[in-house]
């Protein structure tokens, strides 16, 4: 197993700040315990996730926080086409995830 530098251990704790620093403030927006809030990031980033096109979903990950990104991904099937779909359904998915 390799040496973890100083530096990159630095990397992966700044990574689990920034990602809990957005959970904590959904949290505060949404008047949300963090975990609802957590699920809630999770749910909307799946559901855009299966909305948009490859070069898209591309676009927006390197946008995201390292380990926000991860929660992008977790459980993509690039086998899935996207397809279109209305502003309700959209709705739908994120309750459907969600769980409410």
């Amino acid at each position: 197993m390799g040496h973890i530098s100083h530096t990159s251990f630095a990397d992966f704790t700044h990574a689990g700040q920034q990602a809990q620093q957005w959970v904590k403030e959904l949290a505060k927006d949404l008047c949300w315990s963090e975990p609802s809030a957590c699920r809630l990031l999770r749910s909307v980033l799946h559901t855009v996730r299966d909305w948009l096109s490859p070069a898209e979903m591309a676009d927006l990950s390197a946008q995201l926080p390292v380990l926000v990104r991860g929660i992008y991904f977790e459980g993509w099937n690039p086998a899935v086409p996207a397809h279109e779909r209305t502003k309700r359904d959209f709705i739908i998915s994120v309750r459907n995830s969600f769980g409410r």
